[in-house]
């Protein structure tokens, strides 16, 4: 069975969900093989329930389709098995209580081993009822995955301390009343936990703040680095290779299809959260420059939401009219001096090691570009372009970048210095060398003097 931990064994995980049996079981097994092949770290497989009080509306309503297909948690598991060999991921059960305790205990986490199932994620079962599941769950070498909300920071520690496989850190993005009091501050939810624990955080969210916002353009911006999510996310369409369709541009497709100018979008993911609305992550070209944009709260004007598409547009030309991509530092540009130790010279001037561009507003004020020196002292000899430190390069109180600051030239030792240092592999030697003869003779003086009193003694007893 794969241990859970491999799927963090990089840091940062993708972790993608599927509902078991929406549409039907043959193509919850295609979607989970994509998955895998498209770069899923780990893959969080939903069995449908009939009460799923944690799920949003679009989980709900896939569950029914899955149940009214007569779905059994028996099919799921003999799905499973069929990937077995398959799939070199781990793969986690995202449940509720009831379907296990009707299952029964024993048998559930039995097949979930004989599956290569290697945790479980219990919408409702309270931490402090763990122990209904967790013996029978780990003597089948399956986790327990805990969910934290950051409401209770003695709980949080408590939970964090037992956890098991990853943290589920649960998010602002459900439909009763309790989740709504939970904060949505990523960044607290992680940080909370840090104060306990190591264990990787997984973090579900919709774009519900400025700062979600953010966070999703960095998690666009990193999963475009990824070439088979840019071969999805710049396409209208996207044909699978056993023939299946997947529509990830209906968005700009409806758009485009109404004559509205998308050219700008290069590429875009649409969602919808019953929290954050309609949102767009979308990839924009602007004067041959590119840029994340994330919109979210748009409201819902048709089935495809052209609300979304214009509202991207409409960022999208402010910062084309407003923003243009500034050189602010130029490649070898002086900016300090260093001070050397023990060389020729007493410093040596630090250049710019590239050329720092950044988004800002058109006729900044140059005046508002910061530096910040990170330098320590050489020691000769240094090196050409050699490393003397970094520098952080601010826009008033925005961190723009940090890049780092190379000597303009050679700085060879001081005379004195290299003096000193023959002084001391050649003098050095020759004095020890005096020493030791001195030593030498000085005993060999000391055993002379010793020879003649006894003969002389010797001497004085022969004449008595």
């Amino acid at each position: 069975m794969i241990k859970i931990e491999e799927a963090f064994k990089n840091k940062k995980a993708f972790i993608p969900f599927v509902l078991a049996g929406y549409p039907n079981l043959e193509t919850t097994e295609k979607f989970i093989l994509k998955m895998a092949e498209a770069g899923a770290d780990l893959i969080e497989i939903g069995i449908p329930f009939s009460d799923p009080v944690a799920e949003g509306t679009v989980i709900q309503a896939a569950s029914k389709v899955a149940l009214s297909g007569n779905m059994t948690t028996n099919d799921i598991f003999d799905m499973a098995e069929k990937l077995k060999g398959k799939v070199n991921i781990p793969l986690v059960f995202m449940t509720y209580i009831n379907p296990i305790f009707v299952y029964g205990k024993d048998k559930f986490f039995a097949r979930c081993k004989q599956c290569n199932i290697s945790g479980v994620i219990v919408a409702d079962l309270p931490f402090e009822e763990k122990d209904e599941i967790l013996a029978q769950a780990n003597e089948n070498d399956v986790e327990v995955i805990s969910l934290i909300a950051p409401t209770s920071e003695n709980r949080i520690g408590m939970i964090a301390n037992e956890a098991q496989g990853f943290i589920y850190g649960v998010s602002s993005l459900g439909v009763t009343g309790v989740r709504k009091e939970i904060k949505t501050d990523i960044q607290s939810i992680v940080d909370t936990v840090r104060k306990y624990t190591d264990k990787p955080v997984a973090v579900g969210f919709g774009i519900s703040t400025p700062q979600q916002a953010y966070d999703m353009a960095k998690i666009t911006q990193y999963a475009l680095k990824n070439k088979k999510f840019v071969e999805v996310f710049d396409r209208y369409q996207y044909t699978s290779s056993d023939g299946q369709h997947q529509w990830v541009k209906k968005v700009i497709y409806k758009s485009k299809r109404d004559h509205i100018d998308t050219s700008m979008i290069e590429g875009c993911k649409s969602g919808y959260t019953s929290k954050a609305q309609s949102t767009l992550s979308s990839l924009l070209n602007i004067n041959d420059h590119h840029y994340v944009c994330v919109v979210g709260f748009s409201k819902n004007s048709d089935g495809y939401n052209h609300c979304t598409v214009n509202d991207t547009l409409a960022l999208g030309n402010y910062v084309k009219d407003h923003y243009s991509v500034a050189n602010i530092i130029k490649k070898d540009t002086k900016m300090n001096s260093v001070k050397i130790k023990n060389g020729q010279t007493n410093k040596v001037d630090v250049i710019t090691e590239k050329d720092i561009e950044a988004v800002l507003p058109n006729n900044y004020n140059p005046s508002d570009i910061k530096y910040k020196y990170h330098l320590k002292d050489l020691t000769a000899p240094v090196k050409k372009d050699q490393k003397a430190g970094t520098m952080d390069v601010y826009y008033r109180d925005t961190k723009l970048e940090t890049i780092s600051l190379n000597t303009t030239q050679a700085v060879d030792e001081s005379g004195s210095v290299v003096f000193m240092r023959k002084m001391k592999n050649v003098v050095l030697p020759c004095v020890m060398a005096v020493v030791i003869i001195l030593v030498v003779l000085l005993l060999v003086r000391k055993i002379m003097i010793k020879q003649r009193r006894k003969k002389r003694r010797q001497q004085r007893n022969r004449k008595k």
